[in-house]
């Protein structure tokens, strides 16, 4: 599944103490932005489960330690809300200063499994399946956008990012740092292009930004927006046809339902297709 050249570094991963003794036989299945995916053998009882080990060796863990941990948690968190006891409690690990923390949990395979050839996850002639597919990751993707006030989550609806949790028959999306990733590129390329366009005006660069930004809790003020004498006719119409594009995602405060399964259509089922 990973290329050669990347058999030393799995190797050399650290897996944490505690979460070796109760385990046996890891078997690497993905690499997340912020922890890495393992089937393992419980040494107790034989079952195999998949267990989470935060990597700290990712950018975006180098550059957010706490919140890539954060994240790591909060998954955890909503995973075990979802699906009662997909999360086992007892093996949450944290260790060597917080460097380290691992968990197990039921046993789930990403849908990108399926994509290699490596196994069958579900059957997508099954309209039943389908269905859940649909539900499971909308209920995620509305928890994110009003819980955690995230957006470009379609950024993340790749099939690497959705697991299939074997024994509950459900599905799940990760990978919440994907995310946020995507948002700091976007924002730095929103920043250069408006550097670029409008290199004296910093107020107009801050105001354009907030309402690019899809933050409601972001808007400009009333205030903010009596600007009228700093701005040229063009730079009016650039703000009122980008305001208008935006304007059915703001104005709702959550995911538009119809644009968001389209959305997982398209990241999802053309990819199994092709």
């Amino acid at each position: 599944m990973f290329p050669k050249n990347q058999e030393k570094d799995d190797e050399q991963f650290a897996i944490p103490l505690q979460t070796k003794l109760v385990y046996e036989d890891f078997k690497l299945v993905a690499k997340t932005s912020t922890y890495r995916i393992f089937n393992a053998r419980a040494r107790a009882s034989g079952e195999w489960h998949t267990v989470r080990v935060l990597d700290c060796t990712t950018e975006y863990a180098k550059a957010n330690g706490d919140h890539a941990a954060a994240l790591f948690v909060q998954e955890l968190l909503w995973l075990q809300q979802r699906y009662p006891g997909s999360v086992f409690t007892n093996t949450f690990e944290i260790s060597e200063n917080g460097n380290q923390i691992a968990c197990a949990t039921l046993s789930s395979l990403p849908l990108s499994s399926q994509l290699s050839g490596a196994e069958d996850v579900i059957n997508l002639k099954d309209s039943n399946v389908v269905e859940k597919l649909l539900s499971d990751v909308l209920s995620d993707m509305e928890f994110l956008w009003e819980d955690l006030h995230l957006r470009k989550i379609l950024d993340a609806l790749g099939p690497e990012n959705i697991s299939f949790v074997k024994e509950t028959g459900r599905f799940f999306l990760g990978n919440w740092a994907k995310i946020y990733e995507n948002s700091q590129l976007d924002d730095f390329l929103l920043e250069s292009a408006l550097a670029e366009v409008f290199p004296d005006s910093e107020k107009l660069r801050s105001l354009i930004g907030k309402i690019l930004s899809l933050d409601l809790q972001n808007l400009p003020n009333l205030e903010e927006l009596r600007v009228k004498e700093e701005i040229t006719q063009d730079s009016s119409n650039l703000v009122d046809e980008e305001s208008k594009q935006l304007q059915g995602e703001t104005q709702s405060g959550s995911p538009n339902k119809p644009s968001t399964i389209i959305g997982i259509i398209l990241a999802i089922f053309i990819i199994f297709r092709s």
